[in-house]
């Protein structure tokens, strides 16, 4: 059964695939490393036998060496115990199920086919190298380890038993993906804003252990991952001139711990930009749309009163769609229409499509919940309003992203976390910042409001170790 949340998501796919679809809550951290590996290194069988082994009743442990000669490999309650094991290491969240799921990625061939994460994976793997060529041999590199340090990675090997994946997952072919060559300034600024961040985690510049650095990939990759869903329905429909990725939509982020007091002049005014983020993606998913629908070719010689399908049905080839199941996404999309005076293709026609594809609750709902996962947007549903803020081992991640080896002056940080990712913690080195904020009556309190986060922001890295204070008052933002 079809959602017109998937018919609309399908037409905007081709040109920007970082639109969330009717299951937003649905990909989580795990898969989304998981699509991401398997589009740029590759999948294979011995993936789905391993979540078999996890979770599977009476599993076959013959294709696996390590049970050869293993007593205990027939023994029921053994065998159960030993995949309650494996679940503990491999599926700390929970994301593996009997048939299907995305381990933890210890290992090249521990990834999955696995669409769970709604194709945002390789969508990733997609911007990665077309921003950054030659990443693939980074990841390889990552997930195929020579030496074995440590515990995890040992698991891994054995399960793994030197298999090779032998395909790598794809999506369907466009040259209209924003990212293969963005069609605006700040799409162009978004790209390479998220490309570098995710190199750095790969060139992991802090000497992570392997299990650790790629634990921080994974939330990484998400939190880009929400970054982008919140800003690229804007950028790619903008063509001005920006030098901050804030100037498309300031997202006013809690310096001190996530959620914070709901009653707090900066809490409402995080959970102000929250609202106002949404409404920018509403507004862009229109544009986009509009954008599409003008450009669909359908042959000269289609009759004046089949267009509109055609156009449809020729979007949604683009997307892969095609005969019933996209005739039945057209019928969705026109239905989803009720104003006879709405004439196809106009702004006030796609304004209703989207009302009814991507209303804002629903949007913010989706988008609520997946920054709930990597710890970006809180708190959980029916606790209060969204608001953004940075869980501590987020936080860390982040560090890690933005801050070269030797460190980075605090206020450097802070302006990086604008520029970057449109995150507003304190004014930085931009005095003018509070003047250009709607979220205060005035520039006064907005100043004061921010510097109080910085300070808030200041202090709480340094607890978290990752910042130091030294005695003439300078801080500098680092990991030992």
């Amino acid at each position: 059964m079809g959602s017109i949340t998937q018919d609309v998501r399908f037409l905007l796919l081709p040109t920007n695939p970082f639109v969330t679809g009717s299951n937003a809550g649905r990909p989580a951290p795990a898969h989304v490393l998981n699509g991401f590996a398997a589009a740029d290194v590759g999948y294979g069988d011995r993936g789905s036998e391993i979540v078999a082994l996890m979770r599977q009743e009476g599993v076959d442990l013959s294709g696996f060496g390590f049970s050869a000669n293993a007593r205990w490999a027939s023994d029921p309650k053994t065998l159960r115990n030993f995949q309650a094991d494996l679940v503990g290491v491999f599926s700390p969240d929970g994301r593996v199920f009997p048939t299907r799921g995305s381990p933890a990625i210890l290992h090249q061939s521990m990834t999955t086919l696995d669409a769970s994460d709604d194709g945002f994976g390789p969508h990733l793997a997609g911007l990665m190298e077309a921003a950054t060529p030659g990443t693939k041999d980074q990841l390889r590199a990552l997930l195929t380890p020579i030496e074995i340090t440590d515990p995890l990675t040992a698991m891994a090997k054995i399960l793994v038993e030197d298999t090779v994946p032998q395909q790598r997952r794809s999506v369907p072919e466009s040259k209209r993906y924003w990212y293969l060559s963005p069609p605006t300034k700040p799409s162009a600024l978004l790209r390479e804003s998220i490309a570098n961040f995710i190199l750095a985690l790969l060139e992991n510049h802090f000497g992570d252990p392997r299990p650790a650095q790629i634990q921080h990939l994974s939330r990484g990759l998400y939190f880009a991952l929400v970054v982008t869903c919140l800003h690229s329905p804007v950028a790619i429909n903008i063509d001005s001139e920006i030098h901050s990725v804030h100037e498309l939509t300031p997202l006013v982020t809690l310096g001190g711990l996530p959620p914070g007091d709901k009653d707090h002049p900066l809490t409402r005014a995080s959970g102000a930009s929250f609202r106002r983020a949404i409404q920018g993606v509403v507004s862009g998913l229109e544009l986009t749309l509009v954008a599409a629908v003008e450009a669909a070719e359908i042959p000269s010689t289609t009759p004046k009163a089949g267009e509109p399908s055609a156009k449809l049905i020729s979007l949604l080839a683009d997307a892969g769609i095609t005969g019933t199941r996209a005739q039945n996404s057209a019928s969705r999309i026109t239905d989803a229409v009720t104003t006879s005076s709405r004439r196809f293709g106009t702004k006030k026609w796609v304004s209703e499509v989207i009302s009814a594809s991507h209303p804002e609750d629903d949007l913010a709902t989706g988008l609520r919940s997946m920054g709930r996962k990597v710890g970006f947007i809180s708190p959980d549903r029916g606790m209060g309003f969204a608001r953004f803020g940075l869980e501590t081992p987020l936080l860390g991640t982040i560090v890690r992203g933005l801050v070269p080896s030797g460190g980075v002056e605090f206020e450097s940080f802070v302006d990086s976390l604008r520029r970057r990712f449109g995150l507003v913690l304190g004014p930085g080195g931009d005095d003018q910042l509070a003047g250009d904020l709607p979220y205060w009556q005035s520039a006064g309190t907005a100043r004061e409001m921010l510097r109080t986060n910085q300070e808030s922001f200041r202090r709480r890295l340094i607890r978290s170790g990752l910042a130091r204070e030294y005695s003439d008052g300078y801080t500098e933002v680092t990991h030992d």
